[in-house]
């Protein structure tokens, strides 16, 4: 049972690994994973738990209008700057957060790469556009979603995207 548990927590890791590398969760770190125990006592963990650092949240409609119109900009925001929680110890002997997209263009490591591929094979822009479009931009007084918020979060996850199928097609 432990090593069943093991195995799907790997497996689980490597998932939220590349979900978090594309929506931009750059928070996901040991306190951040939910487990649900049954009636029985039966553990498993929590599908999507704790994404409140992701998409840029915290950038105004005006930054992100700005963003927009340089596809550098996007670009950097999409994947070059990006840093998640997990560190790697560097030349200068101190501690950095890694960015993802380097970590998965160079992993050797089989689950990073399977969770990958399984990724890149399920993921539709389309779909996730759809969602993204059906949120209301008002509801009743208060602004819930501006259309260039979900411009913004549609594109960045579009440029995201291709990075990971080039990343998997180089593997």
């Amino acid at each position: 049972m432990i090593l069943l548990i093991s195995r799907i927590a790997k497996e689980r890791f490597w998932d939220m690994f590349i979900i978090d590398a594309f929506i931009g969760n750059n928070d996901r770190n040991n306190g951040n994973w939910g487990i649900t125990i049954d009636k029985s006592g039966e553990a498993t963990l929590v599908p999507v738990y704790d994404n409140g650092n992701a998409f840029f949240n915290k950038r105004s409609i005006a930054q992100m209008e700005k963003r927009l119109a340089n596809p550098e900009a996007m670009s950097e925001d999409a994947y070059k700057t990006t840093r998640c929680v997990y560190k790697y110890k560097g030349l200068d002997n101190e501690s950095h957060r890694i960015n993802p997209f380097d970590f998965i263009s160079n992993t050797k490591i089989s689950e990073c790469i399977a969770a990958l591929e399984q990724f890149v094979s399920k993921a539709c822009i389309d779909d996730i556009s759809k969602m993204i479009n059906a949120i209301p931009e008002h509801y009743e007084a208060l602004s819930v979603m501006p259309n260039v918020q979900k411009t913004f979060y549609i594109k960045l996850m579009e440029i995201r995207l291709d990075k990971l199928a080039s990343i998997l097609k180089g593997l």
